[in-house]
């Protein structure tokens, strides 16, 4: 049984985007919270966006093509 709570990967893409100060590509993004936590599945790319886009908190605005930055 794990304790405490559990990270979620928006949190991470948001701390990586946040680290880097400058908008980033999603698979970039990506490249850099898998370090962090192990992405499964066939297309951890899509993951990735899919949390930053369904990210309740809307921490995230589009910049270009497959590119985001920090809402401020």
């Amino acid at each position: 049984m794990r304790r405490g709570r559990t990270v979620k990967i928006a949190d991470l893409a948001y701390e990586v985007v946040k680290k880097a100060n400058r908008p980033m590509h999603y698979r970039e993004i990506t490249k850099e919270v898998s370090k962090t936590k192990k992405l499964t599945g066939r297309s951890p790319d899509l993951t990735v966006l899919g949390s930053m886009l369904k990210d309740k908190d809307r921490r995230f605005r589009r910049v270009g093509v497959g590119t985001y930055a920090i809402r401020h």
